[in-house]
């Protein structure tokens, strides 16, 4: 029989005491975040969530986080990465509406693909169809309308492919609020 072994102890760590300055430091990205004071190039890398104006709580989704071609929704908003979006590049016109999907930028596309008006096609080599003259209607309401059909994204109802339609700056339906997300 062999004797027993009493189990070895590792060394205690003293534990990391958290200064009241490392303590506000670590809240300050969240606080920014919930003001809305994060804005530029580090909100664009956080990722923006495109809310629709007339269906409140609704926002712009790659259906189901899907690759090439699938369709882009307006549906309920669920904290979901397949609802976070970069309109790059910020401040300037045309922009494109971009997602990273399985380690590739994808971009928001004027492209019929049998399904949806609006689909996920690559952003280098898509003929222009995921340029988007982004403008701005009131404070933080923005029009998308594609460069290549003049028509706009819009809303129509909730949990369904967005459409394109002839753009009316008015129309809720196609005003879009960014939104940290």
């Amino acid at each position: 029989m062999r004797p027993m072994r009493k189990p070895m102890r590792k060394p205690m760590r003293k534990p990391v005491r958290a200064t009241r300055k490392s303590a506000a430091l670590a809240l300050l990205p969240a606080a920014l975040l919930a003001t809305g004071a994060l804005t530029g190039q580090a909100a664009a890398q956080s990722g923006l969530v495109l809310e629709n104006v007339a269906h409140q709580g609704f926002v712009l989704d790659n259906d189901a986080g899907g690759g090439e071609d699938s369709g882009v929704l307006a549906y309920d908003r669920n904290g979901g990465p397949n609802q976070l979006w970069k309109v790059s590049p910020e401040g300037g016109n045309p922009v494109q509406i971009i997602q990273r999907v399985g380690g590739r930028e994808l971009c928001a596309a004027a492209v019929f693909n049998g399904v949806a008006d609006v689909s996920m096609q690559d952003c280098e080599n898509s003929g222009g169809v995921t340029h988007w003259q982004e403008i701005q209607v009131a404070g933080n309401r923005w029009v998308y309308r594609n460069s290549a059909t003049q028509t706009c994204i819009a809303a129509t109802r909730p949990n369904a492919p967005v459409e394109l339609v002839d753009c009316v700056f008015g129309d809720q339906e196609q005003q879009w609020v960014k939104r940290a997300g």
